[in-house]
């Protein structure tokens, strides 16, 4: 079974990270792109007018993703769905409270 992958995540990721993250279908060649903002668009540019948008929807080519581009233009990471789901989990796993007191953050 595949891991979860959400697009909030996808977005909190490429956030985090200021890393675009292009997810794409490798059977129909269908792809997004998630900027470094945070922002959904086609691969490469941003939907200008109502012809640019594509016939196929987001969460579709999401669930079913099987590569996800990930870096800038100058460097990029190929990762399947299981990778992608771990260094999310990596990202954003709480490694406990910390120990900085309201008077270690003032100084």
């Amino acid at each position: 079974m595949q891991p979860e992958v959400k697009l909030v995540d996808i977005k909190k990721l490429a956030i985090e990270k200021r890393v675009s993250i292009v997810f794409k279908d490798s059977r129909t060649g269908n792809a997004w792109e998630v900027s470094k903002d945070g922002v959904l668009r086609k691969p490469g540019r941003a939907l200008k007018s109502w012809k640019d948008i594509p016939s196929y929807s987001v969460g579709e080519v999401l669930s079913n993703a099987d590569e996800f581009r990930i870096g800038s233009d100058e460097e990029q990471k190929l990762l399947d769905r299981q990778a992608l789901a771990a260094l999310i989990t990596e990202t954003f796993t709480v490694r406990g409270p910390s120990t900085k007191t309201k008077k270690d953050e003032d100084e």
